[in-house]
């Protein structure tokens, strides 16, 4: 039973192992440079800087686009509840939560992410008097299915829960490829919506985005040489340092599950030899008085059989129950994946059913006149 379990844990964060070599191939992350910034407050007053900052960066030679952002798709995105006007919530409980992001212009087409309805985000929404957000697609199919999402208000519910934002435009999905469980909706307002003086910089070259990390780094020192700036690196290369526990973790637990797989396989047939080899008179009285090799072979089986259907059953009901434990490892798959439950179930057995071939061969095959000797 524990072995089973064990294996469906194997299973689970197998399939994330192999979903994790594509987290973030959808986004241009080799083009894209990520770095965290620390913007004080002195000696440039106001939200001015982040402007300066983005337009510095978008200047140098090579990058296409620039942007800041409290983070970037797979990276301190923060996670807030929602209220979407017109919508009835019986308990305050009651409302979704959402991921956001505060950016400025740049950050869409630093990361390929159009506009598929209504319009982006500009300059002049920042300290506009009627904020302004902008949705993905994600979020419309979420929140606002049958409605019409432009001018659309809604309010995240942070430090500030009073406030009502417009929806102005719908973009496209920044999808990480985590799987179906993957979080894709989210809601982008201007930086200066909340502002913070820990940010991140994503610089989108025409090339390797690493390569601009030296004229990235002098571009923001001409802004401000208080402003710091550390761990710059390509935003694929980001995703794959971010992947790394939950990789090492699944790989692992996939080595556990196949040795548990093996201890039960090798356990299950020296339990039925053992019993084959103790009951070879039994067998040979039997095959003396005329049974049928195959339906003592079919009994090993059965005893085989009463074995595996109680300890899969257990099994399977423990990684069911543990399945919430597991989940921070899988990157967005569904840790009670059907799929994977069926298939552990079906290779538990069929190598249980293996293991105990041999057994049941040798029951088979017992002589007569050898056992009766012995006896």
């Amino acid at each position: 039973a524990l072995s089973c379990g064990a294996l469906v844990a194997a299973g689970l964060t197998g399939k994330a192992l192999a979903g994790s070599r594509d987290f973030g191939k959808a986004l241009p992350g080799d083009e894209v440079l990520l770095a965290s910034l620390n913007v004080p407050e002195a000696p440039v007053p106001g939200l001015a800087v982040y402007e300066d900052v983005a337009s510095a960066v978008g200047a140098v030679p090579g990058a296409r686009s620039a942007a800041l952002a409290l983070g970037a798709p797979g990276f301190r995105e923060p996670s807030t509840h929602v209220e979407v006007e017109g919508t009835a919530y019986e308990r305050p409980e009651d409302r979704e939560s959402t991921l956001w992001n505060a950016v400025t212009p740049g950050f869409f087409p630093a990361l390929d992410l159009p506009t598929r309805l209504g319009r982006s985000l500009t300059s002049a929404d920042a300290g506009s008097s009627v904020p302004v957000a902008v949705v993905n697609e994600s979020f419309v199919r979420r929140f606002a299915p049958d409605r019409d999402v432009l001018g659309l208000r809604l309010r995240l519910l942070r430090a500030d829960s009073t406030r009502w934002i417009t929806v102005v435009g719908v973009v496209a999905d920044a999808d990480l490829g985590g799987g179906e469980r993957s979080r894709l909706d989210r809601v982008y307002v201007p930086l200066s919506e909340a502002p913070s003086e820990s940010l991140m910089l994503l610089a989108r070259g025409t090339g390797d985005g690493g390569s601009l990390t030296s004229a990235v780094r002098g571009a923001v020192a001409s802004v401000d040489p208080d402003i710091a700036m550390w761990s710059a690196r390509t935003l694929s290369d980001a995703h794959a340092y971010m992947t790394r526990v939950p990789r090492a973790m699944s790989s692992l637990a996939l080595a556990g599950g196949s040795a548990g797989l093996l201890v039960a396989a090798v356990g299950l047939y020296g339990l039925l030899a053992f019993r084959v080899r103790q009951r070879k008179p039994e067998l040979g009285v039997r095959l003396a008085l005329g049974a049928d090799g195959m339906r003592l072979a079919r009994e090993v089986l059965a005893t085989a059989l009463r074995q595996l259907l109680p300890a899969v059953a257990v099994g399977l009901a423990l990684a069911w129950l543990a399945a919430p434990v597991l989940s921070a490892l899988l990157l967005g798959l569904d840790p009670r994946s059907p799929g994977v439950y069926a298939g552990v179930a079906i290779g538990f057995l069929a190598t249980g059913f293996g293991a105990a071939a041999i057994p049941a061969l040798r029951a088979a095959r017992v002589d007569p006149v050898r056992a009766l000797r012995r006896e």
